[in-house]
């Protein structure tokens, strides 16, 4: 009997616990992602110089993005909720620079 009233006030002093753990505002200033089996941001078709075939993100705001996948990735909807202003995709050309484009993008964080 001591148990079932025990239940409701451990159940309430989780709630309460759990409610302060998860305010702490974490703010990330960029999402880094190399590239895995997950994920794919067009470093491949960049680095090796070539275009993949279809259908290389058609369903990506139905233009190309010289990445393998057909549409949006996990990363891609991790970056729009927590840091949407700062994220910058591998949405370039092949023929592009790679470093300038980062150091371009970093830029405003570095200045700061």
């Amino acid at each position: 009997m001591a148990a079932g009233n025990i239940a409701p006030q451990i159940l309430t002093l989780l709630s309460i616990l759990s409610s302060t753990v998860n305010s702490i505002d974490f703010n990330y200033p960029a999402v880094f992602n190399f590239g895995d089996s997950n994920s794919d941001t067009g470093d491949l078709a960049a680095g090796l110089g070539f275009l993949p075939g279809p259908p290389y993100g058609r369903a990506y705001f139905k233009t190309p993005t010289a990445r393998f996948c057909d549409g949006r990735l996990i990363v891609d909807f991790l970056s729009k909720v927590s840091i949407s202003n700062l994220a910058k995709h591998c949405l370039f050309n092949c023929m592009q620079n790679d470093f300038v484009y980062t150091l371009i993008t970093l830029a405003p964080l570095l200045l700061s």
